[in-house]
């Protein structure tokens, strides 16, 4: 893949933590678990989860209990987030949410490094290579997953003005998932174009949707933001990895 640019420490440790944060939030932890984290120990099964990611990710072997740490930490703000839950916008609380977990990763790297400097055991294993397999987690799991939390929110005001959405149910979030997935592939392989046959081929699914004007325009909205939100995300993951 060439060189690379995140090579420094720093960079890598931040891109584990951020990887680690990104497979417990929106890969591992399941709709249940979501709809249960008013109880303590599905709350702390949690936070021990991405303590434990978080600490096999970044390598740093001699500071678990700086993990242990992070993992209190996005227990307090799992927690705060829950009993603010009633009064403020779920979109708001949302990205509250994540920008308090953003700073404890900021804050976590620092902390890393400076008390851990020099002794990560994937970046002096694997060296550069560490920050592209992180780069790569990261991304997909942006273009893929968490797309599919943005579009919730993004389309949720819409729905509600439908009288009768017939489907699977979540059947929607699993097509965008694997529609994004594959806009990630193609963007990856460097084959953007065949985006294209992949828009042509859902219009042709849907089509028979399109009898009705709020079907049509809610199916329209939330496909455009789906391929938009795939395309941004796998077109940034393919320029940090430094491919041509």
């Amino acid at each position: 893949m060439g060189a690379h640019p995140f090579q420094s420490p720093s960079a890598i440790v931040f891109l584990g933590l951020l990887s680690a944060h990104l497979l417990g939030d929106f890969v591992l932890q399941t709709d249940r678990d979501v709809q249960r984290k008013d109880e303590l120990r599905v709350l702390l099964r949690h936070a021990l989860m991405h303590a434990i990611l978080a600490y096999l990710l970044v390598g740093a072997w001699r500071l678990w209990w700086l993990f242990a740490a992070l993992g209190l930490l996005h227990f307090g703000i799992d927690w705060l987030k829950l009993k603010l839950a009633e009064k403020v916008q779920a979109p708001l609380l949302f990205m509250a949410d994540q920008i308090g977990h953003l700073g404890t990763l900021i804050l976590a790297t620092w902390l890393s490094l400076a008390l851990n400097p020099g002794t990560f055991y994937w970046l002096n294993r694997f060296g550069p290579e560490t920050a592209q397999a992180l780069i790569l987690t990261s991304g997909l799991i942006l273009t893929v997953t968490v797309g599919s939390v943005i579009a919730g929110f993004l389309v949720k005001p819409f729905l509600q003005q439908m009288e009768d959405m017939r489907g699977l149910e979540k059947g929607g979030k699993y097509i965008g998932q694997l529609e994004r997935g594959i806009i990630f592939f193609f963007v990856m392989v460097g084959k953007p174009e065949a985006v294209g046959f992949l828009v042509a081929a859902k219009s042709i699914f849907r089509i028979g949707e399109r009898e009705k004007r709020k079907e049509a325009e809610y199916f329209l909205i939330g496909t455009l933001f789906s391929f938009g939100w795939g395309l941004l995300f796998a077109w940034t993951t393919k320029q940090l990895l430094g491919i041509g």
